[in-house]
């Protein structure tokens, strides 16, 4: 079976993506965070066993170049589109035709691993679609090949739009743990009280919080 690990490059500003940290920080300071948790997950993400081949998928092709501008060309990029996060993600799928199963990860979340991403392509022979809920949406959503003409029951990508999805469809989906991610600020805040004050993100993050105040103080 052959598997494909999709980076969902999260981002900010006017793209589908979810993340509404702009509304709460400056465009300029959200980006840095949001490249540094691109960085991040190549770091963790990026395969040295061959179970899957990797790829980044951005929002805009002008994304796509900008990242690769920024990271080099040794990796494989490139932008979907649709009109939703669903309809946006269902176009990449289509674009996958010689990979049995396609797995998105977004890149504002950490703790994954290439060893926990192998565990979840092991999963994935035995239930027809993977799926790691975040709030009202998701960190993490694998799909088999076979189960794309089923999707049209799928409304969105919400752990209640999923469970109705796998009754509806009558296919098995393996639900993982629900984890933070940094695409609003009460995602953010959750993400950073699990991090140990050493971490790098931790202090990415708290310097971020640090320059958006100042500039608060400064407007006043």
């Amino acid at each position: 079976m052959r598997n494909a690990l999709v980076l969902l490059v999260e981002t900010t500003g006017e793209t589908l993506s979810e993340n509404t940290l702009g509304r709460d920080f400056s465009l300029e300071l959200v980006r840095n965070l949001c490249d540094y948790f691109t960085d991040l997950s190549i770091s963790e993400l990026y395969p040295v066993n061959d179970v899957y081949d990797f790829f980044l998928l951005n929002y805009k092709p002008e994304e796509a170049i900008r990242l690769q501008k920024r990271i080099g060309d040794s990796f494989r990029f490139f932008a979907s589109e649709g009109k939703n996060q669903l309809e946006f993600l269902l176009e990449a799928v289509a674009r996958f035709e010689e990979y049995d199963c396609v797995m998105f990860v977004k890149s504002n979340v950490t703790g994954l691993s290439e060893e926990a991403v192998i565990g979840f392509f092991e999963r994935m022979n035995e239930f027809d679609l993977l799926f790691g809920p975040s709030d009202s949406t998701f960190y993490l959503f694998g799909i088999h090949r076979e189960a794309l003409p089923h999707m049209a029951s799928l409304a969105g990508l919400s752990q209640k739009e999923v469970d109705n999805y796998e009754v509806e469809s009558s296919l098995h989906g393996f639900h993982l743990p629900e984890r933070p991610i940094a695409e609003t600020i009460e995602g953010l805040t959750r993400l950073r009280k699990d991090l140990p004050a050493e971490s790098g993100l931790a202090r990415k993050i708290d310097d971020m919080i640090i320059q958006a105040t100042a500039v608060d103080l400064r407007d006043e």
